[in-house]
């Protein structure tokens, strides 16, 4: 983004852009939501040809109604709120306490140092 001259707020912070008006306009004017739907609705019920002695059959493609129903539920805010769960041994420690450990390990560090 920084390339196409966007400040560095906006580089840090691209929501600031997909959240204007003027990113809407766009997007309704090239991805309009009825196109959309419809072609994700065709997604729904897509098939593949499958050729087995010489005939051709029709079979549901499984693979592109994963990806259309995984869509569909990611849309409609249907999964669970990625979890993360902060697993360091200092996560629970006040900015008081994690002054005092970095002082003790700092100690500890110099302690080698002046041992070599």
């Amino acid at each position: 983004m920084r390339k196409l001259g966007y400040s560095k707020s906006y580089s840090k912070n691209p929501q600031l852009v997909t959240r204007s008006k003027s990113w809407q306009s766009l997007m309704d004017k090239y991805l309009p939501e009825d196109k959309i739907a419809k072609t994700h609705g065709e997604l729904l019920e897509a098939e593949r040809p499958v050729i087995c002695d010489k005939e051709v059959s029709m079979y549901p493609d499984n693979d592109a109604r994963l990806r259309a129903i995984d869509l569909t539920y990611k849309m409609r805010g249907r999964y669970a709120p990625e979890k993360i769960e902060d697993v360091t041994p200092y996560a629970g420690l006040s900015n008081a306490e994690l002054l005092a450990k970095e002082k003790e390990l700092t100690a500890k560090i110099l302690a080698r140092k002046l041992k070599k």
